[in-house]
């Protein structure tokens, strides 16, 4: 049993300086392409600098998946179905490339409508080792940080609420989604986190739910509330001193209440008077119906392609043909771009994975995936999800995480010993020694 133990735990371990290098590239890549492109949204920067910086981090991203990527699937029911959801995306990608020269230069730097998302779920290809997972908080973390920085920048654009600046809006939109959301999956993950790491998500999450309020951006406002709770109850269900954290948080939550009611009735509040005009206005119905209504029997199945687009004139201002790409609904999109197959598809690789984490496992790190990618699925009717974002990314990694037994029954104990650094633990050898029984003198 222990030998069995010991070589389960070994293969989820880096003793190789490269290959613990190659990861660190890896994610150096990943960041350098997601920082850059961000601060490209604002229009305030020379968006060629940005392609450079994106192009550097796309070249390193390249290498460094040749040498990092197994292309090996062991769960025999995630095998049949993923194959089957790959082939699809490229058929998808097909039916809309094009080899215009501005056509290719968005595809290769658009991080959300571009080409890079259909190459996202290949990410359940790396590595599934501890040293990876290590590294990938780190570049959370890193993003947080750049956020911050970014809204110190972008300060007088986060602080406009006048609804019609559309560029102030851009600017929070894709600061939320692509630098700070995940600062969520380092509360899910707490226990492997050092405090300074948790006081900086928490820190991160403050500024989301503080801009979102005055900028009005219900939708990131929710779901960041949402995901808030859920890292709240994960940790109640992992303390040992439930009543208590319940009694506390009862009380806190009726302090919130009362103040936040007290809040709504004050009148002439300029800094939050966005969301407080917006309240329950619908500015989802409309785009939905024009969707629905000029997609046609066959294209519900299959999609429009990678370029597809519907008509819905008057919504955008710069759009002159009437004619949009993206849409805001999150099912939709992949509706829109790979009909009701290639949603299925990715519902039926995602759902036993989220189940898989919830229930089937025996540390909080599968926990914590199976939470997030049904974080993701909630995410997926008011904002966007489907992307080349640490979002999205972090959805397959954690698809990865819960389809792999081995992975969700590791020992909580082994866990937090490698991700807090204890020593013999953070590089080298881990072990795993039965507890033996204590003998009766």
């Amino acid at each position: 049993m222990i030998v069995k133990m010991q070589s389960n735990i070994e293969k989820f371990v880096i003793s190789k300086r490269k290959d613990r290098d190659l990861v660190t590239l890896f994610w150096f890549g990943f960041v350098l392409y997601t920082v850059a492109y961000s601060i490209s949204m604002t229009e305030q920067v020379n968006y060629i600098i940005c392609q450079i910086f994106q192009s550097i981090g796309l070249l390193t991203l390249v290498i460094t998946t040749m040498n990092l990527a197994t292309f090996k699937i062991e769960n025999k029911y995630l095998q049949g179905l993923f194959f089957f959801y790959i082939i699809w995306l490229s058929i998808v990608v097909i039916r809309g490339i094009s080899f215009d020269y501005t056509f290719v230069k968005r595809m290769l730097f658009d991080q959300w409508y571009g080409l890079l998302p259909y190459f996202t779920p290949l990410f359940i290809f790396f590595p599934k080792n501890l040293y990876w997972y290590k590294k990938l908080f780190q570049a959370i973390l890193i993003l947080c940080i750049a956020f911050i920085v970014y809204d110190l920048l972008f300060l007088p654009f986060l602080m406009n609420s006048d609804p019609k600046d559309f560029l102030s809006q851009t600017i929070y939109d894709y600061f939320a989604s692509t630098l700070a959301i995940t600062a969520i999956f380092i509360l899910f993950t707490y226990k492997y986190n050092s405090k300074t790491m948790i006081y900086l998500a928490l820190f991160t999450i403050g500024l989301l739910l503080f801009f979102g309020l005055v900028r009005g951006r219900r939708g990131t406002l929710a779901l960041t509330m949402v995901g808030t709770v859920m890292a709240y109850f994960l940790f109640v269900s992992q303390s040992k001193q439930k009543l208590s954290l319940i009694l506390v948080s009862f009380v806190g939550g009726v302090l919130l209440l009362i103040f936040g009611l007290a809040f709504v009735k004050v009148d002439n509040i300029g800094l939050f008077s966005l969301i407080l005009e917006r309240g329950f206005e619908d500015t989802r119905s409309g785009v939905e119906e024009c969707l629905i209504n000029d997609l046609s029997g066959i294209e519900w199945l299959i999609g429009r392609g990678m370029s597809g687009e519907y008509f819905c004139p008057g919504i955008d201002i710069d759009n002159m043909t009437g004619y949009r790409d993206t849409m805001e609904t999150d099912f939709l999109q992949y509706i829109l771009k790979g009909g009701i197959i290639s949603l299925a598809l990715f519902l039926l690789i995602a759902v036993p994975a989220m189940f898989k984490g919830l229930f089937k496992s025996k540390n909080l790190l599968s926990k914590a995936a199976g939470l997030w990618i049904l974080f993701a699925l909630l995410s997926m009717y008011p904002t966007p999800v489907n992307s080349f974002s640490m979002q999205y990314v972090l959805v397959w990694i954690a698809i990865g995480i819960c389809y792999s037994k081995d992975l969700r029954y590791l020992p909580e104990e082994i866990l937090v010993r490698y991700f807090k650094n204890t020593k013999g633990y953070s590089t080298g050898r881990l072990t795993f020694e039965e507890k033996k029984p204590e003998t009766k003198k």
